[in-house]
């Protein structure tokens, strides 16, 4: 009986469309998402986040939750758990809605997986699984602000072929327990990586003065006391700075930026790292703001490796991972049609998840 109802509420919508002209962007459902061994209220509060997060990114008109719920209620359907996808095609129809976004918060352990699927109304296929992670409750957020800008590419291109520009510079990686800086040599198919335990983080606050004359400040906040200022002057290549810090005078520290597109080479970029004595740092920037959110690793707990791209064909790529003992293995990943993300998993170890961001 629903299914009737609907498609006949989605005639109607259909012409009420086609009478007063297109939206100018497509609607996105996003569905709340089940919690898995953790508490009820967080994929409550990941989908209430994810929505938030694909309106500030603006490629989609958001479909609030108050029309979900009176439409799933209407159906006698229920807005998270267990409703096939045939259902959530025809509820994202009833909607108007161009993608519906379904997915759960699994707690193992002390890591948190956010997994996703974006479905597409139009041709009731699964569009992509994406699946992030994270090692606590407090990266939800910023987990849920990385699958939003996923998303936002899926509905702003229809893919592309992976090529030598696609690999920018480098790339930041979340791989099981660990946080990898893969750096790119030149214009090469070969990156040298760097992985360490994310849980050994010394997190930080950064506020950056606007650099002026070549020169920068920075001030360091570190759990809510403040630390000291960073000094530094732009280098001649014009990519990195250089200088020394107020709280010590052994300190001096070098930071190159990245951006996150090839033609967004101006300003503060958006992610820097850093090399700070026997730290290696990786600053975030805030948005557009000039405040950064900063997480440091010691260097002696690191893992190297040599990376070479081996295979890349149509999104999805092949990288063989070697050390000074030999080749471990190879990741298979997958680009988002931004080709701005990758995801997979690893030929070594069947529970090896992996997941990057790439910066030119």
């Amino acid at each position: 009986m629903w299914r009737k109802s609907i498609a006949v509420v989605a005639i109607f919508l259909s012409w009420f469309t086609a009478g007063f002209g297109q939206e100018e962007k497509p609607r996105i459902a996003v569905l709340d998402f089940e919690s898995i061994g953790c508490d009820s209220s967080l994929g409550l509060a990941a989908s209430e986040i994810l929505r938030t997060e694909l309106g500030s990114v603006g490629t989609y008109r958001i479909i609030e939750r108050s029309q979900l719920v009176k439409v799933m209620e209407e159906q006698s359907l229920q807005i998270s758990g267990a409703v096939d996808e045939q259902a959530m095609v025809e509820i994202g129809k009833l909607l108007g809605a161009r993608m519906v976004v379904v997915g759960s918060i699994v707690r193992t352990g002390k890591t948190y997986t956010l997994n996703s699927r974006f479905i597409d109304v139009q041709t009731a296929e699964v569009k992509k699984s994406q699946n992030i992670r994270g090692n606590s409750e407090d990266e939800i957020s910023n987990m849920c602000s990385s699958l939003a800008k996923v998303i936002s590419e899926e509905g702003t291109s229809s893919g592309g072929t992976v090529s030598e520009t696609t690999l920018g510079r480098i790339w930041l990686v979340q791989e099981s327990d660990f946080t990898g800086i893969w750096r790119r040599r030149g214009q090469s198919n070969v990156f040298d990586a760097v992985w360490f335990p994310t849980k050994s983080g010394l997190r930080a606050e950064l506020a950056m003065a606007e650099p002026a004359g070549g020169a920068l400040e920075i001030k360091r906040t570190d759990q809510g006391k403040l630390l000291g200022t960073y000094r530094g002057t732009i280098a001649a290549s014009g990519q990195s700075f250089h200088g020394t810090a107020t709280w010590s005078p052994q300190v001096s520290w070098q930071g190159e930026f990245f951006f996150e597109t090839p033609g967004t080479q101006r300003g503060l970029g958006t992610v820097w790292v850093i090399k700070e004595g026997d730290f290696t740092g990786i600053w975030r920037r805030m948005g557009e703001s000039n405040n950064f959110e900063a997480t440091y690793f010691l260097n002696t707990g690191a893992v190297t490796a040599e990376l070479v791209v081996e295979g890349m064909d149509k999104g999805a790529l092949r990288i063989k991972r070697s050390t000074k003992t030999g080749v471990l293995g190879n990741y298979q990943g997958w680009f988002s049609a931004g080709m701005r993300h990758v995801s997979g998993n690893a030929d070594w170890l069947p529970n090896v998840v992996w997941s990057a961001e790439v910066f030119y």
